[in-house]
């Protein structure tokens, strides 16, 4: 999911803790609704029509609803639902969907748990509609808005993650192997990964996963 294309508010939000945090890709930062929005909803905005692969939410393991639904709609005006879940217990949810075209995605949070409701992150995977007849084509996803490192040149690992085609990270040409992590903070399915080299590029590599960063599979 890109938050340069995706618009999220909510029903209410404390002073801070707005709903554009969930998309900033730090689990430091939260949506956190007021106390008395006794049935909160936090709305995302495509901008344009899409298709909704996958969704995950990781909500505060205090404050989140013990029942919510996931809603859809192409006016914001007529929702449909989507999904409903009942008997949560807070933490990681993840939900895969197939064929979910919409608009707008919201969540609403039906019963709390405590207090008022709060969520760290979400990452909604998705294709754009006019896209989705390119076999070539897959996922919108997070753009790797994770945490990099890498074993050369370590200062610059942010550089390849930032968006910008006029920055770049660049290993130490004095190391004959390199690596370059990012860690996606949460456990995603991964269809496909999009680099761009520059004129010093590798001519053999792997690309490994791990869901501990200590055991890696190709």
């Amino acid at each position: 999911m890109d938050s340069k294309t995706v618009e999220v508010s909510a029903s209410s939000s404390t002073a801070l803790d707005i709903p554009d945090n969930v998309i900033d890709r730090s689990l430091e930062t939260f949506w956190e609704s007021l106390e008395e929005d006794q049935d909160a909803i936090i709305t995302f905005d495509f901008v344009t029509p899409a298709v909704i692969k996958f969704l995950t939410i990781q909500w505060d393991l205090v404050h989140y609803p013990t029942k919510y639904s996931i809603e859809i709609s192409d006016d914001r005006e007529i929702w449909s639902t989507a999904l409903i879940l009942i008997d949560r217990n807070g933490g990681q949810d993840s939900h895969e969907f197939t064929g979910l075209e919409t608009m707008y995605l919201r969540i609403n949070c039906q019963e709390k748990n405590n207090g008022s409701y709060k969520i760290f992150d979400v990452k909604i995977f998705y294709q754009e509609i006019e896209d989705v007849e390119d076999p070539g084509i897959d996922f919108v996803t997070i753009s790797l808005g994770g945490l990099s490192t890498a074993t050369s040149s370590p200062n610059e690992a942010r550089f390849a993650v930032d968006k910008h085609l006029n920055t770049s990270w660049v290993a130490d040409p004095t190391h004959s192997i390199a690596n370059y992590t990012i860690d996606l903070l949460l456990i995603y399915p991964v269809a496909k990964l999009h680099m761009i080299w520059g004129n010093t590029s590798s001519f053999k590599y792997k690309i490994i996963a791990s869901k501990d960063g200590s055991s890696w599979n190709e």
